[in-house]
């Protein structure tokens, strides 16, 4: 299943443009013994019609049927489930199909919900004026400075400390994205690739209080500065790595990513990209995982660096702060 998502994902980031388009594709949940297939249309009247529009209590529904599955088939039981009026018990690979089924209705849902959220985030920017937008800069800055993000990332977002990264001209999209994330204890949708759970204490405790206009103006002051490359002399001669292509699929030629929700890597410093790395490899794709600090959960980032060497990480790392920031 990984991988189908994986496919939807590369596929949607290649047409993904700035702040162009939200019409991403969302796996399907095709037909099984119990039910027809799930239809998008269908399945957001019900949860605007039953869950008044919150995706959250209707994933979370599905997800503890699931987990409740997963228990009762451990244990080679069967599990008693409703179908209308009539009732079933499954077992064995009956119920490795029903849990199939509830897989892929809570892989649709969490696209869905995603892609209103990242319509109504970009709309926020694209409706902007350049007075508004310089507004929210303006507003950002005193943000910033009243919580103290210079004492870590600089007065402009470029750094002097080598393991804290240079957020001066990140994507916007996804400083709010990370930022929403800082302020969760569980993994929530941030992108269209999948959940992710971030765990760093200064962050979590200085984004708790932030409302989601505070992000904005944040991301926004912090994403229109100008980048600083992560080495003093960026170059495209060192050779790419090989296995640098499945980054580059989501993250652009060089790591210039051009999506506004996926992390520009190029010219990011060499000591927080290799940091990254070992953090998602910690948590092996399972954010079940994810105990201790500074560890990073991402649906597809956590199962990709997993099987990385640590000179493999180490390579890939030198290779994306070697490229200029302002490709």
């Amino acid at each position: 299943m990984f991988f189908n998502i994986l496919v939807v994902a590369l596929v949607t980031i290649t047409a993904f443009p700035a702040f162009a388009k939200t019409d991403m594709v969302c796996p399907e949940a095709s037909a099984t013994p119990w039910r027809a297939a799930l239809e998008e249309t269908d399945i957001k009247k019900y949860v605007a019609k039953r869950h008044d529009g919150n995706w959250s209590t209707y994933i979370a529904h599905w997800e503890r049927q699931i987990d409740t599955a997963r228990d009762v088939q451990s244990r080679k039981k069967a599990l008693v489930v409703r179908f209308g009026k009539n009732r079933k018990s499954l077992k064995g690979q009956n119920l490795e199909n029903y849990i199939i089924g509830m897989s892929q209705r809570v892989d649709l849902a969490y696209c869905l919900e995603e892609r209103e959220r990242i319509a109504k985030s970009l709309s926020e920017i694209e409706g902007q004026s350049a007075a508004e937008m310089a507004k929210r800069k303006k507003e950002g800055k005193r943000l910033s400075n009243l919580i103290g993000c210079p004492k870590c990332h600089g007065e402009s977002g470029t750094s002097e400390k080598p393991e804290v990264p240079n957020i001066a001209g990140q994507k916007i999209g996804y400083l709010v994205n990370q930022l929403r994330a800082f302020q969760k204890e569980h993994a929530v949708n941030t992108s269209p690739f999948g959940s992710t759970l971030r765990s760093e204490k200064d962050m979590q405790k200085w984004a708790k209080s932030l409302t989601p206009d505070d992000k904005l103006n944040i991301s926004v002051y912090y994403g229109t500065q100008e980048c600083q490359s992560g080495t003093t002399k960026p170059s495209s001669a060192t050779q790419q790595p090989e296995n640098a292509n499945v980054c580059l699929a989501c993250h652009g030629n060089n790591g210039a990513s051009i999506s506004q929700v996926v992390p520009r890597l190029a010219g990011r410093k060499e000591a927080y990209l290799l940091a990254e790395l070992r953090a998602f490899r910690m948590t092996k794709g399972d954010p079940r995982s994810f105990r201790f600090n500074n560890r990073r959960y991402h649906q597809f980032m956590s199962a990709i660096a997993a099987p990385l060497t640590n000179r493999q990480m180490e390579i890939l790392a030198k290779w994306f702060s070697s490229q200029s920031c302002k490709s």
